[in-house]
């Protein structure tokens, strides 16, 4: 996923982000939470929270999974990987 992110751009404006890049830049690779093989990118969503477990992401209740992959890219309590 670095690799990928690297490829891109992210501009932000208050709650709007653009992301752009080359799509022929990006390296598949399969996702970490079993959502098969694509060319991802992450974002980190920092909630200022403790803990993401229980907390709700349009609708559904993070789990320890959820912190299990911000932990896996080296995220800290209450990151959301999106």
């Amino acid at each position: 996923m670095q690799t990928n992110n690297g490829a891109v751009d992210l501009e932000q404006s208050g709650n709007n982000i653009v992301i752009s890049g080359n799509l022929d830049e990006l390296v598949a690779f399969e996702s970490s939470g079993g959502a098969g093989t694509h060319k991802w990118i992450g974002l980190d969503v920092g909630t200022n929270l403790d803990s993401i477990v229980g907390a709700t992401w349009n609708g559904y209740a993070m789990t320890q999974a959820d912190v299990d992959e911000a932990s896996s890219v080296d995220l800290g309590a209450g990151h959301i990987v999106f």
